[in-house]
């Protein structure tokens, strides 16, 4: 297959654990000209070695993030790398390293480098999106192109890029100086010293607003890292000695706490429960004895009593001792003390507890507004939903908040959350779709010799992505312009609106088809472990995008349509094969991009 448009941004980095490949060379250059600047020409071919070590790599890879979030820096070496300039420069660079240190002829070695830099197409006066603007995902030359016909123009470029760099440099080595020992960045730190980064449950929390049946309060908080701080009964004064806490592993403490004997759908009924009542809480109280729900820094904290005044919260894995169940002025505190006089010891780790409260995660109740409800309970409500043994734990709080609390209960929904399966398989995401478009092939007779845009190339020999994104299409059933939708319907529609530059895709240029079914972003996972991968994958199902894989990277270039997750497989849709499981057909190493769509 031909390469796709998404070349000309490969520069994003969605998940940011690895810096775009423009950005990490120009890092890389700017380390070569500072080691030359300083060691008389020597230093580069050091810093050349330095990079194929893991260490080297590490630094590289974070100085290239630092260019990543600037904006100007990051697009700038974009099209640097684009026009093969980073590539020429370094070649300059060490044509001259050459010709300082080993006698080679330095003339020879630049006009070697200026015939290389000739091959580019030159640099471009801006960078412009077709079509539809930012929606469409690609990026084209434009503007005068330079020459190349300076014989000293590689070493120019080459100490321009060092020049403009070279403080990039300086400052990350500020970055490594400022790691703890551990090698934590302390700008992940909250003020008490504690890490913000969990590992695990992850959730992001898109709240509109919370309500008590009666009253309605509007927020709007978009969160992926929700901590709770525990405060004393009294309220105001944190718990001595306790950090922030996970939110979802402040819901199972709770539910471990409070209903951690009963049945296991009352079990998930709790939970569920205690993460709806948990949010909404500081809002129904008016932020009284502290509690609350605001953003401190970069992360949202919940402020709640560690005691049945709000809810008792014993932590899973230290266990916990206080007074009373921690209510009646006893607060609970941290750590198993068999000589307290009420002490509970830590969840074991295949204890059912942690199974069934996993599976409920970021599940809250919600009423017809989409608004988070109150789902205050007392012993009583628990030892009903016990006793509900016929029903199964949304039965159970769709009858107890709305027929029996009648505060308007209409719906249970999850939040957009990934997690590690405590019992190592993926679970299971989305489902294997049987439709006849689950089948299409790009070199089916009826549209195979089908042109993408104005090039030579057809679907059936270039047309994995179009048909692959048409399948996600059909797969998600939203409205299109056309009838009947297939692949070659679909390029069809594309070349009569500006779906193509050449053979390359525009991405966003579906909406021209299917209004409603827009493109996102892109994700690069090349360097990723298999795991890494499938977590990305797994992680984009569960927040409701259609995904596309390309899964041949250096080898190739092929894309299928992700279908689901089954356990530790990725489902596909190939439009080459019959195969559908996607690492089977396809080794992981090769799986380089993911590009999701979202239903409007």
């Amino acid at each position: 297959m031909s390469a796709e448009k998404y070349q000309a941004n490969r520069g994003e980095d969605y998940n940011n654990d690895q810096a775009s490949d423009s950005s990490k060379k120009t890092a890389k250059l700017a380390a070569k000209g500072a080691a030359d600047y300083f060691t008389g020409g020597k230093g580069g071919a050091v810093v050349d070695k330095l990079a194929d070590t893991k260490l080297g790599n590490d630094i590289l890879n974070k100085a290239g993030k630092a260019i990543d979030q600037n904006p100007l820096l990051k697009k700038a070496a974009e099209e640097l790398d684009n026009q093969g300039a980073l590539d020429a420069a370094d070649t300059a660079m060490s044509a001259v390293e050459s010709g300082k240190t080993g006698g080679t002829s330095q003339n020879s070695g630049i006009e070697k480098a200026t015939m290389d830099m000739s091959k580019s197409k030159g640099f471009s006066s801006d960078v412009e999106g077709k079509g539809d603007g930012n929606s469409d995902g690609t990026a084209s030359a434009g503007g005068d192109v330079i020459s190349f016909t300076d014989p000293k123009l590689p070493i120019k470029i080459a100490l321009g890029v060092f020049g403009v760099f070279f403080l990039i440099i300086i400052s990350f080595l500020v970055i490594i100086s400022g790691t703890d020992e551990n090698g934590t960045d302390p700008s992940e730190k909250d003020e008490n010293g504690n890490s913000q980064t969990s590992s695990g449950t992850s959730c992001i929390y898109n709240i509109e607003g919370f309500s008590t049946g009666t009253h309605d309060y509007k927020v709007k908080i978009d969160s992926a890292n929700i901590k709770v701080r525990l405060l004393e009964c009294g309220g105001y004064t944190p718990v001595s000695g306790e950090e922030l806490i996970d939110f979802e592993k402040y819901i199972l403490g709770v539910t471990y706490q409070e209903n951690g004997g009963g049945p296991d759908e009352a079990i998930k009924a709790q939970a569920v429960a205690a993460r709806s009542y948990s949010l909404s809480r500081p809002a129904s109280m008016g932020g009284a004895y502290g509690l609350k729900l605001e953003k401190e820094g970069n992360i949202w904290v919940l402020q709640l009593r560690a005691c049945t005044n709000d809810q008792a919260y014993c932590d899973p894995d230290k266990g916990c001792w206080g007074g009373a169940r921690g209510g009646e002025g006893g607060t609970i505190h941290t750590g198993y003390d068999p000589s307290k006089s009420w002490s509970r010891k830590p969840i074991e780790a295949d204890s059912k507890v942690r199974t069934l409260v996993a599976e409920t995660t970021g599940e809250v109740v919600v009423d017809s507004k989409g608004y988070i409800l109150n789902t205050a309970y007392r012993d009583t409500d628990q030892n009903a939903w016990n006793a509900m043994t016929n029903f199964n734990y949304k039965q159970i709080l769709m009858q107890h908040y709305n027929n029996t609390k009648k505060i308007g209960a209409r719906d249970i929904v999850k939040m957009n959350c990934t997690y590690e399966d405590i019992n190592g398989g993926g679970g299971s995401v989305g489902t294997t779709s049987t439709g006849s478009f689950a089948n299409w092939k790009q070199g089916d007779s009826a549209w195979s010799g089908i042109h993408l845009g104005s090039s030579s190339r057809t679907i059936g020999s270039s047309g994995c992505l179009v048909t692959s994104v048409s399948m996600l299409i059909k797969k998600s059933g939203v409205e299109t312009k056309i009838n009947p939708f297939n692949p070659g319907t679909f390029v069809e529609a594309l070349n009569r609106n500006g779906g193509f530059d050449g053979a390359d895709f525009y991405w966003g240029k579906t909406t021209s088809i299917a209004p409603r079914f827009v493109y996102q972003d892109k994700m690069y996972i090349k360097n990723m472990s298999k795991q890494e991968k499938f977590n990305r994958i797994k992680g984009l199902l569960e927040q409701g995008y259609y995904v596309v894989a390309e899964v041949k990277g250096d080898t190739g270039q092929h894309w299928v349509a992700i279908d689901g997750i089954q356990g530790n497989d990725v489902l596909m849709m190939d439009p080459a094969s019959n195969s559908k499981i996607m690492w089977n057909q396809y080794n992981p190493v090769n799986t380089s991009t993911l590009g999701y769509y979202k239903v409007s």
